[in-house]
């Protein structure tokens, strides 16, 4: 829960194989997808109660089809939930189809309420996968207006990292900023002064703004 009560936002969807202590494996696009998902949820106020992670458990004992939230966890900002799938996890396209849809059933089981909002998500994140931006922070002059946004990578191919983007008032004229690498979402949010920092003629114009979520907020 927030400080004022409120349930707490969705931060992050690990995903477990094997046992439930055991990180999925070999799926590096899967885990990002969820990821990414997540952080998009988040920005749409997306919550599953008290919990700020997801913990998907692939299990070869859950029915097929099912998908079951547990009380199992070890901290109370967990949440297991138990998802159907084989034994032995193959790394082909058509597995890895399959484990985002276990991923969007997990998240349905825990909210059957929010049915559209997740599918239209989990569609808007597999659109534009590492294009995707996540707003972190809004600064708005006379003059411009800043956006604060950290993509998500696919470990091993595309890097995680803060970018800004700034856009002229009176010409609608975009700028990018460098960007600043980080190891992970949760460390992006300690480069937000750092990337406002960045002086302005260090930034290159730009024909468009990636697709940016609504606004983020960490720890719920």
């Amino acid at each position: 829960m927030t400080k004022d009560s409120r349930p707490s936002r969705l931060c992050d969807i690990r995903l477990f194989a094997g046992h439930e202590h055991k990180y999925l494996e070999g799926h590096e696009e899967v885990v990002a997808f969820a990821r990414r998902l997540a952080w998009y949820l988040n920005g749409e106020g997306f919550s599953i109660g008290a919990h700020t992670h997801m913990y998907v458990f692939f299990s070869p004992s859950t029915p097929v089809g099912e998908a079951k939230p547990t009380d199992y966890g070890g901290d109370w900002w967990q949440r297991y939930t138990h998802v159907a799938a084989p034994r032995q996890l193959t790394k082909t396209p058509g597995t890895d189809e399959k484990l985002r849809a276990g991923i969007v059933e997990a998240l349905k089981a825990n909210r059957p309420d929010q049915e559209g909002l997740i599918e239209s998500a989990a569609a808007t994140v597999m659109k534009h996968g590492a294009n995707l931006r996540f707003l972190m922070q809004q600064k708005l002059t006379k003059s411009y207006k800043s956006e604060v946004t950290f993509s998500i990578g696919s470990w091993g191919r595309e890097p995680t990292y803060v970018q800004v983007f700034r856009t002229d008032c009176s010409s609608n004229a975009l700028m990018a900023s460098p960007r600043i690498d980080t190891l992970s979402a949760e460390e992006a949010f300690s480069h937000k002064a750092m990337a406002l920092a960045i002086p302005v003629m260090e930034y290159a114009p730009i024909a468009a703004k990636p697709p940016i979520s609504k606004q983020v907020k960490q720890n719920g």
